[in-house]
């Protein structure tokens, strides 16, 4: 070998180490855990990353992190830290950053003055707080989710957050602690500014007050900074009645995606602009799709991904993405329907009557909302693209929601009617016909296309329906299995509320309990203190129904119905069924079975109700236990309950 030749050899293979070494440098960087403070002296402070200034825009919720990323959003938000790794990895592969959320009991059912369950609590937590404390992608903690709603004068509780707050700081310097409140009034922040000094950010969800609430938290005195870790458009209850209006059959109005727009953008440039130094960012409320009120009251996509007109406003005017389409936009029949509401308001009209001029009804315009038998009902929207797509309009006629309650993974999807559109079809005016008695909800669902044909993002807009008559025989479509009725995560039609007993006081449910689940973070702890008495427990689906209202699931083909049991001190006799509606109601359970007196360990063990030949067409009464008689305190634990082929 020449000394030229091995020369050149010689640097390129110290070439190739500093090369090498570089790469490992920057790989190494790159996975160092994130720094994050809160800096600057109060009303004017700043949330810092790694030494950069950083300003929370992003959402909360299940959705595509990629389309997220491509939507400008810079962080996300958990409810709870069960999966919390993947999130976390996910995010930092999209150049995201997280606040991961941790559920703490509520005041519904924990008082917060048990030191041994508030120990037991609190070390489930601090252990996530050790695995996950340095992720690169990690933004700061998140205590509880509005689990002061129930009794938010509840001293004890913001004292353990106080003190949760504190040893989670002690193992993580590096990361903030905030929390998740359900709105704001004076006496809360007033229990937070004596009792959690702490928390390094005050953390609120907040929805048709979202705009305002710089203003509310001034005159309260918060002495921290905030974050809104949720908003969106006005709730679906009655508190709201003011921005939706309601209908004489009592069904929510739900806002166009036109008008929804504003509800996330506004009240997001308003706290960015005026309560900048006091309002560190926000999270839009939800990322992905769920079923609450109705399948597009808060998603910001749909089930296959489609982003919805909102998403891309937001993106576009909050979020600081580059983002090139523009969703379709409904225009309001009435071409000065504001004009009309600020009048209303300044007049001080009822609430009603401001909801009736505010457009929520003339986006959709029907010839009736309560048709009589077979009448058919003309629906007629008017929509355009700014960007002179192609349109395409899809009609949908939806069972309306029998409850409006608010399920950690949402509702089941309501019960469609493909032959309810029967003219119109792919139009901007269409003709339906209810199939009976009841009330459902129509859906125009507006697409604006490429010229190759593929859907871009959608507009929605619905309007509620009553039929007169009798209501529909409706055969539910096959539910994948196996069917949870509840495990960490699921999607569950079926919702525990049907509480039956002696004596309710004596009876508690704690749903989130974290003392040794058989897996995942949770299991259902259920006391009873009642010695001589008895309580059962069902699972409805809607909640709270006897057998009023459509709703329940087909499991046909499940072969068992498994669940997870143990005693605390094992010698619990419990019994466990399905169904139990009888025909008699106009909403039955097609089938029932059960397991009677089963003596439980105090170790985890599976049984299972055998459902051979039994009808699992309807079941709306999916799992419930009683118990009762047996002369002393009983605590057991439930887990992994489920329709199993």
């Amino acid at each position: 070998m020449s000394l030229v030749t091995r020369r050149s050899s010689l640097v390129t293979r110290h070439s190739s180490l500093v090369l090498a070494a570089l790469a490992f440098a920057v790989a190494n960087a790159a996975a160092a855990p994130s720094v994050v403070r809160v800096e600057g002296a109060p009303g004017a402070q700043t949330l810092t990353v790694n030494g950069q200034p950083f300003v929370i825009k992003g959402a909360g919720g299940g959705g595509s992190k990629k389309v997220l990323a491509q939507l400008g959003a810079n962080s996300f938000r958990t409810w709870a830290a069960n999966d919390a790794e993947k999130q976390l990895d996910e995010a930092q592969k999209n150049g995201l950053y997280v606040t991961v959320g941790h559920w703490l009991h509520s005041t519904s059912y924990f008082s917060y003055t048990d030191e041994a369950k508030n120990a037991e609590q609190t070390e489930a937590i601090l252990r996530r707080v050790r695995e996950l404390k340095d992720h690169p992608a990690l933004l700061m903690w998140a205590i509880g989710n509005e689990m002061e709603a129930a009794n938010p004068n509840n001293r004890a509780l913001w004292t353990y957050m106080n003190d949760l707050a504190g040893k989670i700081k002690e193992i993580d310097p590096n990361h903030p602690v905030t929390t998740a409140l359900m709105e704001v009034w004076p006496e809360k922040i007033a229990l937070v500014n004596e009792l959690c000094p702490n928390l390094d950010v005050v953390g609120i969800n907040s929805y048709a007050g979202c705009g305002g609430i710089g203003k509310r938290l001034r005159e309260a005195g918060l002495k921290k900074p905030f974050i809104i870790t949720e908003y969106g458009p006005p709730l679906h209850n009655d508190q709201n009645k003011w921005w939706i209006g309601v209908t004489d059959f009592g069904a929510p109005q739900e806002l166009s995606s036109t008008q929804k727009a504003k509800w996330y953008v506004e009240p997001a440039k308003t706290l960015l602009s005026e309560e900048k130094g006091r309002c560190l960012g926000l999270y839009a409320f939800t990322w992905g799709f769920k079923v609450e009120a109705t399948p597009t009251w808060f998603g910001l996509q749909l089930p296959d991904g489609t982003v919805t007109a909102q998403a891309l406003e937001l993106g576009r005017e909050v979020w600081g993405g580059q983002v090139r389409n523009r969703g379709p936009v409904f225009e309001t029949i009435s071409e000065i329907y504001e004009e009309k509401l600020a009048q209303a308001r300044r007049e001080n009209q009822p609430a009603d009557k401001i909801a009736e001029l505010a457009g929520v009804w003339p986006v959709m315009k029907l010839s009736t909302e309560t048709p009589a038998a077979g009448a058919e009902v003309e629906a007629e929207v008017r929509a355009s693209d700014p960007d002179g797509d192609a349109l395409e309009y899809v009609w949908v006629l939806l069972q309306e929601a029998a409850t409006y309650a608010v399920a950690d993974t949402g509702l089941a999807m309501p019960r469609g009617f493909e032959d309810a559109i029967v003219a119109g079809q792919g139009t901007p005016r269409a003709k339906a016909v209810l199939p009976g008695g009841g009330v459902y909800r129509l859906f125009c669902y507006v697409f604006d296309k490429s010229p190759d044909g593929r859907r871009k993002s959608v507009a929605t807009a619905c309007r509620p329906l009553k039929g007169a008559g009798a209501p529909p025989k409706v055969k539910l479509p096959p539910s994948a299995l196996p069917k949870a009725v509840y495990k960490d995560g699921a999607d569950s039609p079926w919702i525990p509320s049907g509480y039956m007993g002696s004596d309710l006081s004596k009876f508690s449910v704690d749903p989130k309990c974290t003392d040794d689940p058989h897996s995942g973070e949770h299991c259902m702890k259920v006391k009873w203190t009642d010695a001589g008495g008895w309580g059962a427990l069902n699972w409805q689906s809607p909640a709270n129904d006897w057998g009023d209202a459509p709703g329940g699931a087909n499991v046909t083909g499940a072969r068992f119905l498994q669940f997870w049991a143990r005693g605390y001190l094992g010698d619990e006799k419990v019994s466990f069924h399905l169904g139990g509606i009888g025909p008699d109601r106009a909403y039955p359970d097609s089938g029932k079975a059960e397991r009677k007196d089963l003596v439980l360990t105090d170790e985890w063990k599976r049984y299972r109700i055998d459902l051979e030949g039994v009808d699992l067409s309807c079941i709306k009464t999916g799992f419930g236990f009683s118990f009762g008689g047996q002369g002393s305190v009983k605590t057991f634990f439930l887990d992994d309950i489920e329709y199993v082929p």
